[in-house]
């Protein structure tokens, strides 16, 4: 996917599941980090380098269930960020936690995104085993589905929130 469609859809999803406005903020910045890490612009691109050890879903994964256990094991949920900000300095621990937390899950969902659009590595980060292509990147289809996030989220906007 492009980046823009990462950002979307990411920060779309992460806030209807959290309701927290600047972790899906986070998200959304940390959707782009497995192409970032690369240098993916798309001008330059590489078939045979991208999506290898930077798409490695262990490497996102396995720190985020580690965040996310310190989180429930404190607080026993994620907690709500702009409610952290207000007493800082005694919850600095849990704000940064939560902010790697949010910024791990946004990489979590750029591997997510990118394996409906071809495969990614799951289990050994040389070789690209899980995923489908149901979408070809840059595609009226991808197009087509990042508008579809963004309608969906304003009916819910409107009707549910």
């Amino acid at each position: 996917m492009k980046w823009f469609s990462h950002k979307i859809i990411t920060g779309i999803s992460v806030y209807c599941i959290s309701g927290d406005p600047v972790g899906a903020v986070i998200s959304a910045l940390g959707s782009i980090i497995p192409d970032k890490i690369e240098g993916q612009d798309y001008k330059n691109f590489n078939r045979q380098t991208h999506r290898k050890i930077s798409h490695w879903f262990v490497l996102y994964a396995v720190p985020m269930l580690g965040f996310f256990s310190y989180l429930c094991c404190k607080r026993g949920k994620i907690p709500y960020l702009p409610n952290l900000y207000s007493s800082f300095l005694s919850n600095q621990a849990l704000l940064i936690s939560t902010i790697f937390f949010y910024f791990l899950l946004g990489c979590v969902f750029h591997l997510i995104e990118d394996s409906i659009t071809g495969k990614i590595p799951l289990l050994n980060p040389h070789k690209k085993d899980f995923g489908m292509k149901l979408i070809r990147v840059g595609s009226f289809y991808e197009y087509l589905t990042t508008s579809f996030f963004v309608f969906a989220f304003l009916l819910w906007v409107k009707f549910v929130h």
